[in-house]
């Protein structure tokens, strides 16, 4: 390892210097070196972001500075010079930019199946009618999620529609992880517990009119009746239309 004065730790400390002098020039120029970013910034996605230090209270916060490269490296220069300031912009895509990215991938995944490009739209819809889509993703939390639960829970006739709808939004978030967007899903995506089932028989012998009656024994040995109650016939393949 170099010394402090050594000519190794010289020579990075001029070429450290030379590197903010060109992003400086360059920034002032209204453009940006191919391939260079000065150090703090970095690109998630389509989206460039940058660290600062708030000097109020010394952590590190994290802005956006958009999508465009030359811009993003003149908005990182200009904010270092002007230090963080309150109200910042919101850090990471919006809620949004999330679905939008998502209902991408499904197309793409999915183009010949229309009924879950269909359910994925509408999911889609119900979520930006009940979170703002404008909102940043970082911003979201807990509370913002069972909130939009319990609403879409009161607003339709089955627990199986509701979390059809909580399932879209799991799958969005966790495609924004996948492909860079965020770094983590801003809440857990709970599901609401489902009622449960009624037992089924299997279809009646020819000649009985009711249902056969079996019995099903528990650990005790003691033997308890359990009346059977026929399952429909028919069944649709393939995911349930969404409930709006």
């Amino acid at each position: 390892m170099a010394a402090h004065g050594s000519p190794g730790a010289r020579s990075g400390r001029k070429e450290s210097q030379e590197s903010s002098a060109k992003l400086v020039r360059a920034s002032r120029a209204g453009a940006a070196p191919a391939g260079l970013l000065p150090p703090g910034m970095y690109q998630r996605g389509p989206s460039f972001y940058g660290r600062f230090r708030d000097p109020r209270t010394g952590l590190e916060v994290r802005r956006s500075l958009g999508r465009n490269r030359d811009e993003a490296v003149r908005n990182f220069l200009r904010f270092q010079a002007e230090g963080t300031q309150p109200g910042a912009p919101p850090i990471g895509p919006s809620l949004g930019d999330v679905l939008a990215h998502y209902l991408a991938h499904v197309h793409r995944q999915h183009r010949d199946k229309p009924r879950t490009l269909e359910n994925a739209e509408q999911a889609a819809k119900i979520i930006r009618r009940h979170l703002d889509p404008e909102a940043a993703v970082g911003k979201l939390g807990q509370t913002d999620f069972w909130k939009f639960r319990d609403t879409r829970s009161a607003e339709v006739s089955s627990t199986a529609s509701a979390n059809l709808t909580l399932r879209y939004l799991k799958a969005a978030l966790n495609r924004a992880v996948r492909d860079g967007l965020i770094e983590r899903p801003p809440f857990r995506v709970e599901m609401l517990p489902e009622p449960p089932k009624r037992k089924s028989c299997p279809p009646a012998r020819s000649g009985r009119q009711s249902a056969p009656r079996r019995t099903a024994r528990r650990s005790t040995g003691t033997r308890n009746p359990v009346h059977c109650v026929h399952a429909g016939a028919s069944t649709v393949r393939g995911p349930k239309p969404l409930v709006a």
